[in-house]
Parts: C-alpha cells; sequence; structure tokens
C-alpha cells in the first residue's frame, strides 16, 4: 500500500544502530510473514492497527533449527522498548519447541498484544518486561524463561493439554520471576480440570 516499507524488518533495519530518538513504526493491517530482530535500537515503539489484524508471524522450530532462541519469529534485544495492538505467532503447530517472542532487555512494554503458538510462545529470556490486557496461548511451558515479567490482566489459554503454564528460570539472586495480577487462565474444552499446572521449575 501506502507504506514506506513492505517489510517490519526493513522498517527497523532504516533505524540507525544505537540511536536513542524516540521512533514509531506503524504496521498496517496484514500478515507479515518474516523474522524479525530488532537489536541495539532502544525507544523504538511498534504499533499495530488492530491486535487481529496487524500479524508477524513464522514458522521455525528448535526441530528445524536445532535452537530454541533460534525458532523465535520475533526476537526483542533492547532496552525501553515496547509494542501494542500486534499478534506475534509462531505457525509452527505442536510438536516442538517453538517461540513467538523472545524478549531480552530492560524495561520493554507490550500492552494488547497477542502471542501465539503451542510450546515455548512466549520467552521472556533476560531483564524486565511488562505485559498488560495481552493473550498468550500454548500448550507446555508456553510463558517461560529467566525475566522478571509481569503479566497484568492477561489471558494465558491452553489450546491443548501440556505439563505447565509457565516454567520460570529465574536466577536465585533476582526477587520476582514471571509475575500475574489479576488476568485469567482458561482453556479449550479438550482440556480437562486440574491436568496442567501453573509452573515448573527450569533449571536450579
Amino acid at each position: 500500500g501506502s507504506g514506506q516499507f513492505n517489510k517490519v524488518q526493513a522498517a527497523v533495519d532504516s533505524i540507525a544502530n544505537n540511536s536513542s530518538e524516540h521512533i514509531r513504526i506503524d504496521i498496517k493491517a496484514g500478515t507479515y510473514t518474516e523474522k524479525i530482530t530488532i537489536a541495539s535500537r532502544t525507544n523504538l515503539c511498534l504499533v499495530g492497527e488492530d491486535a487481529t489484524k496487524s500479524i508477524l508471524t513464522y514458522n521455525d522450530s528448535n526441530a528445524k533449527v536445532g535452537s530454541t532462541s533460534g525458532s523465535a519469529s520475533v526476537h526483542v534485544s533492547a532496552n525501553d522498548f515496547s509494542a501494542t495492538n500486534l499478534t506475534i505467532e509462531n505457525s509452527y503447530g505442536s510438536g516442538s519447541q517453538a517461540v513467538a517472542l523472545r524478549s531480552t532487555g530492560q524495561r520493554q512494554q507490550f500492552l494488547n498484544c497477542r502471542f501465539v503458538g503451542y510450546q515455548d510462545t512466549l520467552y521472556t529470556h533476560n531483564g524486565s518486561q511488562y505485559f498488560r490486557n495481552c493473550y498468550v496461548q500454548g500448550n507446555t511451558d508456553y510463558v517461560f524463561g529467566g525475566a522478571t515479567a509481569v503479566l497484568q490482566n492477561c489471558e494465558a489459554r491452553n489450546v491443548e493439554g501440556g505439563s505447565a503454564v509457565t516454567a520460570p528460570n529465574t536466577d536465585s539472586g533476582t526477587a520476582y520471576g514471571i509475575v500475574f495480577l489479576g488476568g485469567k487462565f482458561t482453556a479449550v474444552s479438550a482440556v480437562k480440570s486440574g491436568a496442567v499446572a501453573l509452573g515448573r521449575p527450569w533449571g536450579a
């Protein structure tokens, strides 16, 4: 259409490395099938038209690339990043670790976003992240990692049976790991009550 770029990665790459300028990228409704890496760009904000219509997706998996981290559809490694009104998806399906978002950085914020996948959907890898009014779905360990991650008024939904919703790997010297404030845990009808744990430790 009338945008400056037709790929999100191209828009990100147009920003100078280590820029401290506040930059907003507007993402029109559509499905963007590409792996996206955002690194060394602080104060960047991605804004979709609608959380169900602006969709960032890819379909790598641990089984395909040999790495859970490498399977991420979107990898954000930057401080003071924010995003709103987006779906971030890994469309691989069930059967292997397949990350939708890997978030590494301090003070990252996500508002009204959807994280769609099965195993290991949302990888709060390191740093501090804040999710508000978001939706995340999966089957096993679909909110996991070592960051301090606050999910406020979010929905976590089991779309298949699995071992646990969360798999925190918080360092013992860090006060908080994965924190839920309000929100709800839901499941499709095929997932029986009591069949899925809230969390399980990953590592020491």
